[in-house]
């Protein structure tokens, strides 16, 4: 047998079974959706559990205002590609100490047509104590801008160990501040 025919047929097959694996989204499996956190605090002026999706700048404006408020600071104006991306975010509502915070662990196309967005809200670190302050944590994602109808699930998460980050300046923030690339943060284990 000529060996040419032999990597042709080779070649050949490889090729037909490759036609039927799924493929896959940038870095990920198919079912995944492209996200990233865009902002996130301690403190708004939700008074329970919100999930909203902002398809427009004006959309996510008039939540800022209403929702967030002065007490989490100016709205953000700008990181966003509204023609390519739109925000989702997820407020906690009050809780008793900054041991509390949301963060969402998975955006995902769950059928053709459906997207769910998981979020957790993060109990304190049992036997760590946290200053009596009442905060509202949320957190806003931007995620590529694609076609279905967006649900969400929450789940309760109970954390072992807290993070410490110590941020410029050598103040401590427990719970509430958390490291990002850009902030000059450094983080150790607390617990």
């Amino acid at each position: 047998m000529n060996p040419w025919s032999l990597i042709a047929k080779t070649a050949m097959v490889v090729a037909l079974v490759c036609s039927f694996v799924p493929t896959r989204s940038q870095g990920g499996r198919q079912d995944m959706v492209t996200w990233r956190t865009y902002r996130q605090g301690a403190f708004s002026n939700a008074k329970g559990t919100l999930t909203n999706v902002f398809e427009t700048e004006g959309q996510f404006q008039t939540y800022w205002e209403r929702v967030n408020g002065p007490i989490a600071g100016k709205v953000p104006t700008s990181g966003v590609d509204w023609a390519r991306e739109k925000l989702i975010a997820v407020n906690l509502g009050p809780r008793a100490n900054p041991g509390y915070e949301v963060v969402v662990s998975s955006i995902k196309r769950v059928k053709t047509g459906e997207i769910l967005v998981t979020f957790q809200e993060q109990l304190p670190v049992p036997g760590m104590r946290y200053p009596q302050v009442v905060i509202s944590p949320f957190i806003i994602v931007k995620m590529e801008r694609t076609t279905g109808v967006i649900s969400f699930k929450g789940e309760t998460v109970r954390r072992s160990t807290g993070v410490i980050i110590t941020p410029p300046g050598g103040r401590c923030c427990v719970g509430v501040c958390r490291c990002c690339e850009n902030c000059g943060c450094s983080c150790r284990e607390g617990g």
